[in-house]
């Protein structure tokens, strides 16, 4: 079945107790609906709530969601399991299914960060190709050791460039 990963915005002054609640009544109407609610994260600041969901379609799910609790999604999204766990980063659950961070709720929240190699091109034309490969290697050095010193985790690596996920904006911006 397709993993989704579905997007509650604007939930307001809601708070854990309710979400989980929310996301308790998934998990006890879901077969029904051939769906399995596999864990939640909820933003107490923006007010938020994302689901990951193993879904036979879209319309299964909000059916469910809509019997459970009404809570519909604004938004779905298909999600591959190996991307989400690079870009997720090691998660744990709670008691309640809520995903968590080294105990600390997870807001599902990333800052993404893409690295390039300006001149790449320029270098291999000029120097050759193995001067070009020694500077890629030296790039994914610093940039490997910069993310592991702030929590970054490689999501993809794409000839000179890198793609990085952080689970705060801040060690982002610091590294």
């Amino acid at each position: 079945m397709p993993l989704y990963m579905d997007v509650h915005p604007g939930l307001g002054d809601a708070t854990p107790d309710e979400i989980a609640a929310a996301h308790r009544r998934d998990l006890d109407t879901q077969d029904k609906y051939g769906v399995k609610f596999l864990s939640y994260w909820f933003s107490d600041p923006a007010g938020k709530a994302f689901c990951l969901v193993d879904a036979p379609d879209v319309e299964s799910m909000k059916a469910c969601h809509k019997e459970a609790h009404g809570l519909m999604p604004h938004e779905v999204i298909e999600v591959g399991a190996p991307t989400l766990a690079k870009f997720m980063g090691m998660t744990e659950k709670d008691d309640t299914d809520r995903v968590t961070v080294d105990g600390t709720p997870d807001s599902a929240l990333r800052a993404i960060m893409f690295t390039d190699i300006e001149g790449s091109t320029a270098v291999s034309t000029s120097q050759g190709d193995r001067a070009a490969m020694d500077l890629v290697r030296r790039h994914d050095e610093v940039v490997e050791e910069v993310l592991s010193s702030h929590g970054g985790r490689i999501v993809k690596k794409t000839g000179d460039g890198v793609f990085a996920s952080f689970n705060s904006a801040l060690k982002a911006l610091e590294s």
